[in-house]
């Protein structure tokens, strides 16, 4: 799915196609809490155009915001609340990995 490695999907201007643009995150992250899962927003600006249809490319905010396809998007992203705060799960800790050398003196 391309909108899981940071595609969007727009029309194509050229051919009505179904095409992608990719940019680059601005701004704050806007962090949602929820009770099973912390969801955080990104804003995106567009800088490239593919569209697979017909071959366009166009690359650039200018030349893209021209094109009529400039405008910005927002990324979402969801994680766990253990994934996303580092948290560790008590069942599957092997605090052998946190000690130093010095502590295997068996």
């Amino acid at each position: 799915m391309l909108s899981s490695i940071g595609h969007h999907k727009v029309e194509c201007p050229a051919c009505q196609s179904v095409a992608t643009v990719i940019g680059k995150e601005i701004g704050a992250s806007k962090i949602e809490n929820g009770e099973y899962e912390v969801v955080v927003r990104r804003s995106v600006i567009p800088t490239e155009f593919d569209c697979i249809a017909c071959g366009l490319k166009i690359r650039g905010y200018p030349q893209l915001v021209a094109a009529k396809i400039g405008d910005y998007y927002t990324r979402r992203t969801t994680y766990s609340p253990q994934d996303y705060y580092g948290l560790i799960d008590p069942s599957d800790f092997d605090p052998s990995e946190y000690y130093g050398e010095e502590f295997n003196n068996e």
